[in-house]
């Protein structure tokens, strides 16, 4: 695309890997049947889809401001490169999810509440370091490389980490209040 920003997804229609999510996003909007488009996700701003194996589509769902893929039971999410274009998403849990890389996360202009409980996978914080706005981590019963990186995000206010397990615990020097 232009400036460096990578290509628009093609969302007329939007395509789903997972019948479940797509599923959640149908009632969302309240329409069963049929082509879903950019058009008729553009109100949606909201959505919780707990126990889901891929939210591909998601890229389409430009006005989401909140979504929880954290739910039980608990998902199969390993890529959450879908979720790179929502540049207006603020809060977002993607715990109880295999994630393989928060990479994207650290991309969103406006992410400021992130929750990421009882992901079954190691979690590398480096990519938030660069989340610009970022004021609430929330990690619970996970297993975190580092806390290091989350020392450049001037704007982190509230970390809060329970039962988990800090793989370098000599990076929480480089936490400040």
């Amino acid at each position: 695309g232009a400036g460096g920003e990578p290509p628009l997804p093609s969302c007329d229609p939007i395509v789903f890997d997972d019948p479940d999510f797509e599923a959640v996003v149908r009632a969302s909007v309240n329409k069963p049947l049929g082509a879903l488009t950019s058009a008729d996700v553009a109100g949606l701003t909201f959505l919780a889809a707990g126990g889901v194996t891929s939210i591909r589509g998601a890229e389409c769902l430009s006005n989401l401001t909140s979504l929880d893929i954290g739910g039980l039971p608990f998902g199969k999410v390993t890529d959450l490169s879908p979720l790179r274009p929502l540049k207006k998403l603020e809060d977002i849990n993607v715990g109880r999810n295999p994630l393989a890389s928060v990479a994207p996360l650290g991309e969103l202009p406006n992410l400021k509440l992130l929750f990421m409980s009882h992901v079954p996978t190691v979690l590398d914080l480096t990519p938030l370091a660069s989340a610009p706005v970022l004021e609430l981590l929330f990690l619970e019963g996970d297993t975190v490389v580092d806390l290091g990186p989350l020392g450049s995000v001037k704007t982190l206010a509230t970390l809060q980490i329970g039962q988990g397990t800090l793989l370098h615990p000599e990076g929480t020097a480089k936490l400040t209040s």
